[in-house]
């Protein structure tokens, strides 16, 4: 006897419609280097609750006065096209140094 592939017979298998990644839904992680002045962070949360995304942790990793600081955030599930939709806004701002990095988080 043989054994189909993935033991499913080919006859039973159907296709599939594709989902667009813009609609698939994640967590996050976001790494923005920044300047360090009073109100950028809540400047990024307001941009990320715009768009319908939730934090689950922030931490802002100091440097020397007057030296740009690293923000690092994660996100709960959030749809992609919200979480482009924001990066897009975040990376707008002065206070922003170099892009953001972006890490989606598959569970």
């Amino acid at each position: 006897t043989t054994v189909p592939t993935l033991n499913v017979q080919a006859d039973s298998l159907k296709d599939m419609p594709f989902s667009s990644l813009q609609d698939s839904q994640n967590c996050y992680y976001l790494r923005l280097n920044v300047l360090d002045k009073p109100g950028v962070l809540a400047e990024v949360t307001n941009i990320l609750k715009d768009a319908g995304v939730s934090m689950k942790d922030v931490s802002q990793h100091a440097g020397k006065e007057d030296e740009p600081v690293h923000i690092v955030l994660t996100t709960h599930m959030a749809k992609e096209a919200n979480m482009k939709q924001a990066l897009q806004r975040v990376e707008a701002l002065d206070t922003v140094i170099e892009a953001p990095q972006l890490i989606r988080i598959e569970a």
